[in-house]
């Protein structure tokens, strides 16, 4: 932008805070007067001067004295060795999937108190100006192309960089590159080192000295992880970060799915509190780092909810026969649909077992060869017609058969019944198999029947067990 000084009482100082923040000045009669009237008085004296690269003279009518200005680049600081992530959860979450974003990339600068451990060696003060060396400790071999000052227009000047050589600091300052001399800044060829000794001048009495270095580490971020609650690495990707290879895009990011390792820090079914995990993400070397969740799309979760029948930890039920009881379980007003149930049962069971354990429904549909009967059909047996069926294939399982059920009805009178055992025929020929001769010994004893205006199961119990074998399960005639 433009920055016009002309017609009003503005300092020098503004004018060089807006050129600091991206200003330029416009040197031209009808900038700083209007009207094209000469207002512009030329530089007498030479002025003050500050380090940098362009020059521009700021003159006024107001004032008769020029300066000359020079800036340089403004430095971001965007490099970092962690970023974090607040995730919120429940305490009774399920969580199947849930993803993040990653993203790492070389960094342009970091400040030197985040890429190392920084301790002052000297510190003194002349004129109310201090002169500081400090040792920043990176703790591992480190990449160096440079150390500077963030604000361009800072007081605070480099005077030299030395570096580690593994028994103590060199004697000789670093070299800095051709053509790169700049007391803001200190850029040399790239050097690998564990520390550097940086001494500064420039610094006012107040200030922290820290709080206006950088350094340029040119290595991508490397050795990463993913840690909850600063807690053992759930995720890590080893070596250097290249855009485009291992997984990365060609914008330095990755997708990584969390679900499994937060599923272990949740699932309480008994406690349904919020919950915020902090998710940390950790480079050796410091770089521009982003952790993000991508949408709220990418997150698979479900929550858990203990159930209580009646109110009560454990519920009783009774069976008397086999079949089907049907047990009301209370869930939370939050509950909207029910994905899954797990349930814990015990019970005291006798050695006896039904199959099938649920009585299966009414026959609607009799059929013989090509003659079939829908509706409501009812097999009529008295004393000249019984009625054979093989027993389901489930009773193969079964070491001995102790009775069998027949829903029956008896009509006016009553009637009187048992179920015979018939061996199990295998068809020959492409016939189909059929009951064969008796089974000995596998005869119930008579029951009565009296009657009923609805049919119902009705137990023939034998004598004794009979053996099953699976291979051969018997016919039941009911005579």
């Amino acid at each position: 932008m433009a920055v016009n000084y002309g017609g009003a009482q503005q300092s020098v100082q503004k004018a060089v805070q807006e050129l600091a923040d991206g200003g330029s000045l416009i040197q031209s009669a009808a900038s700083f007067g209007g009207g094209g009237t000469e207002l512009i008085q030329p530089a007498a004296g030479g002025g003050q001067s500050f380090a940098g690269g362009a020059e521009a003279t700021i003159s006024d009518w107001y004032f008769e004295e020029s300066i000359a200005v020079a800036f340089g680049t403004q430095v971001t600081a965007d490099g970092v060795a962690a970023r974090s992530l607040n995730v919120a959860l429940n305490r009774n979450a399920v969580v199947r999937r849930l993803e993040v974003e990653l993203t790492a990339l070389p960094a342009q600068a970091v400040r030197l108190r985040d890429a190392a451990r920084v301790r002052i060696q000297s510190d003194t003060t002349a004129s109310s100006v201090r002169t500081v060396e400090l040792v920043a400790d990176f703790g591992a071999l480190f990449t160096v192309a440079s150390v500077g000052v963030l604000l361009p227009l800072s007081t605070v000047e480099i005077e030299s960089v030395r570096a580690w050589t593994g028994l103590g600091f060199d004697t000789i300052d670093l070299p800095l590159r051709e053509g790169d001399y700049n007391s803001n800044r200190a850029a040399f060829n790239e050097v690998r080192t564990e520390r550097l000794l940086v001494r500064i001048s420039g610094v006012h009495a107040t200030a922290d000295p820290l709080d206006a270095l950088f350094v340029e580490l040119p290595d991508p971020p490397s050795n990463l992880e993913l840690r909850i609650d600063g807690a053992a690495a759930v995720w890590t990707f080893n070596g250097p970060v290249r855009a485009g290879t291992g997984g990365w895009d060609a914008n330095g990011k990755r997708t990584v799915d969390l679900g499994p390792s937060f599923a272990a820090l949740t699932g309480d079914p008994d406690d349904a509190s919020a919950v915020t995990f902090s998710l940390q993400l950790l480079s050796r070397t410091p770089g521009r780092l982003e952790l993000r969740e991508p949408t709220p799309g990418t997150r698979d979760v479900s929550y858990l909810a203990r159930s209580r029948p009646g109110g009560t930890e454990a519920h009783d039920v009774e069976f008397t026969a086999e079949g089907v009881q049907r047990v009301s379980l209370p869930v939370p007003a939050w509950v909207q649909r029910v994905q899954r149930l797990d349930l814990s049962v015990s019970g005291v069971l006798p050695i006896e077992r039904a199959d099938p354990p649920v009585l299966p429904n009414p026959a609607t549909q009799l059929s013989y060869q090509s003659v079939t009967i829908t509706g409501g059909a009812e097999l009529v047996l008295d004393a000249d017609r019984a009625a054979c069926a093989r027993l389901p294939s489930g009773a193969g399982l079964l070491e001995e058969l102790t009775a069998v059920r027949v829903r029956l009805r008896a009509e006016t009178g009553g009637a009187e019944a048992r179920v015979v055992l018939l061996a199990h025929q295998p068809g020959t020929g492409g016939d189909p198999s059929q009951p064969g001769q008796p089974v000995e010994g596998a005869a119930s004893a008579p029951v009565t029947l009296e009657p009923t205006a609805a049919a119902d199961w009705v137990t023939f119990a034998f004598p004794q067990p009979i053996e099953l074998k699976s291979e051969a399960v018997p016919w039941a005639a009911v005579v």
